[in-house]
């Protein structure tokens, strides 16, 4: 993980993929792409994939996002 939080089981690709993450714990995400999940800290049980995917969603959980922008502002849960 990006700034050494306390995540696990937690795949992460990508310049600036989870940057706001530090020393929180999120769990069973699969980010992939220039600052996707950007302001993720506590966000468990995401796939978010593309560039900005996801990059507002700080706390959300159970969101699949997939392609470019996709779920840029959204801050809920389970959303697809």
């Amino acid at each position: 993980d990006y700034n050494g939080s306390n995540g696990d089981q937690n795949v992460i690709i990508g310049s600036q993929a989870c940057q706001a993450q530090s020393q929180n714990s999120h769990y069973y995400n699969v980010i992939i792409g220039r600052m996707a999940g950007y302001k993720i800290t506590t966000s468990n049980n995401n796939v978010m994939i593309g560039f900005k995917s996801g990059y507002s969603n700080g706390s959300g959980d159970g969101n699949v996002f997939l392609g470019y922008r996709s779920g840029d502002y959204e801050t809920g849960n389970n959303k697809l």
